[in-house]
């Protein structure tokens, strides 16, 4: 009898092992495979960025977001991939983030916003962010850079690649 319970709980956490498993493939597969698959055609995005800073020195990244449908659309996020932050930090940006979190199993720091991206009158309204850094090492420090809509699903993925100098 003790062997039979031994055996059936032994059957039992596998069994849940395997349930959680499959859970986190199928979760990392809709936020993988739904981002590279989901990016947005409704908006244009101009990126201005230096590609050569002073170590120590503050600097700006700046993003024009063009909507190009008749509604007004959602800027869920900008998500800045870890390997450009190596050596530069984030000090802030205008408008602010409300939130600034690290999104699991992505390699990804993600800063919420939440801003409504105007719709485009005759190319006069475009949303505007600016993201200050600091560069803290000498380098070059290359990752992309997702503007991501809606929900946070349907990203536009831009490369961003600053490369750092003494003086």
């Amino acid at each position: 009898m003790v062997d039979r319970a031994r055996i059936f709980r032994l059957v039992a956490v596998t069994l849940v092992i395997c349930m959680v498993g499959t859970a986190v493939i199928v979760l990392l597969a809709r936020i993988l495979v739904g981002s590279v698959l989901k990016e947005p055609d409704t908006v244009e995005v101009q990126v201005r960025a230096p590609e050569q800073v002073v170590v120590n020195e503050p600097f700006a990244v700046t993003l024009q977001i063009n909507n190009l449908i008749t509604v007004t659309q959602t800027l869920h996020s900008i998500d800045i991939e870890d390997d450009y932050l190596e050596g530069i930090r984030l000090e802030q940006s205008t408008p602010a983030y409300s939130a600034m979190n690290a999104l699991p199993l992505t390699n990804f720091t993600s800063l919420a916003f939440g801003q409504e991206i105007p719709v485009n009158t005759n190319g006069i309204q475009v949303a505007v962010i600016e993201l200050q850094f600091v560069a803290e090492e000498i380098g070059t420090f290359a990752g992309i850079l997702d503007v991501c809509l809606a929900d946070g699903t349907l990203c536009l993925s831009l490369p961003l690649e600053t490369a750092v100098t003494e003086n």
